[in-house]
């Protein structure tokens, strides 16, 4: 089966010079009955495969690519099971044009965080779209599979959707085989802060995990850049803090500038709340600003393929 990275050239996301009011009410939802015939309950439940094809490729934004930068701290998360990296999940969708894989972050019971343009590769169909939290390889999922069910985009401009899915043929939802990530109500996140972002990048053997560490650079209304080194494939990553909290949703970059990022400020944080009852977010007023930073600690001994020529497997162009 021809697999692809996501692109979406169509998408433009504006930076925001101040707060911009948003009505949650207003947000775009799409469930698997909405364009699709109803599948019966033994299709829903039928736990969801990697798709190994050879020529998968990520999505991505054509105008607004993932960059490698000169800071290219990246290396291989191999327990990913363990802690903040649980939640972290590879994804998988499938279309008349091929398989695109890209990432996303579980956040509550049953519901995820990626980018619009990864949500519309499906074309309308969330249940075409698969997801594998804690991917180790492309023959490794410890926490299985799962399938969407129903698609919610953000109304605004920011690159932001939730999905939800259905749960596995063990009757679990995807936010209790993993723990859901915490996020960030950011009200102390600035820049030149220590960041990660923590994904599946398509330059790298299919469906493992890799983290990325660099600093904020900018935070401007819903946008946030930063100067570590991304690719294809990292599109819905979560960006964690120094205390493995999520502050924001990868989206791509500008070719030799800057990587970037939804920033989850409080407009951002109106909308998940409405729309995901379980969400959690720490409050920043009671961290203790002496946290680990990055979780370094958590992943010590899993810095076997610090070299990023290591490892890639046939990379294909981003579509």
């Amino acid at each position: 089966m021809k697999v692809k990275f996501f692109t979406a050239s169509s998408l433009l996301i504006a930076t925001l010079t101040s707060a911009t009011l948003i009505n949650p009410a207003h947000a775009e939802t799409t469930s698997s009955t909405d364009n699709h015939q109803q599948t019966t309950q033994s299709q829903q439940q039928k736990t969801p495969k990697i798709d190994k094809g050879n020529n998968v490729k990520p999505v991505e934004k054509k105008e607004r690519a993932n960059v490698i930068l000169p800071n290219n701290d990246r290396h291989q998360i191999n327990d990913t099971t363990l802690g903040h990296y649980a939640p972290v999940t590879f994804v998988q969708v499938q279309s008349n044009e091929g398989t695109f894989i890209a990432s996303g972050v579980v956040v509550g019971k049953d519901k995820f965080l990626t980018n619009k343009h990864v949500v519309d590769a499906t074309h309308g169909n969330p249940r075409a779209l698969k997801a594998f939290p804690s991917a180790v390889n492309q023959n490794n999922y410890p926490n299985g599979g799962f399938t969407g069910e129903q698609i919610t985009k953000y109304p605004g401009n920011a690159d932001l959707a939730i999905v939800k899915f259905s749960p596995n043929d063990k009757n679990q939802n995807i936010g209790e085989v993993v723990t859901p990530a915490t996020l960030s109500d950011n009200a102390d996140t600035n820049q030149n802060q220590p960041i990660t972002v923590t994904g599946y990048p398509g330059d790298k053997p299919l469906a493992t995990m890799w983290e990325s560490r660099g600093k904020i650079t900018q935070i401007q209304g819903e946008d946030m850049h930063y100067d570590l080194s991304t690719t294809g494939g990292n599109s819905g990553s979560p960006v964690f803090n120094s205390r493995n909290e999520v502050i924001g949703i990868h989206w791509g970059g500008a070719a030799n500038s800057y990587n970037g990022a939804v920033f989850i400020n409080k407009d951002v944080q109106n909308f998940l709340k409405q729309n995901i009852e379980d969400i959690h977010f720490s409050n920043s007023d009671n961290n203790d600003d002496n946290d680990n930073n990055n979780g370094t600690d958590d992943n010590n001994n899993n810095n076997n393929n610090t070299n990023d020529d290591d490892n890639n497997y046939d990379n294909p162009d981003a579509a």
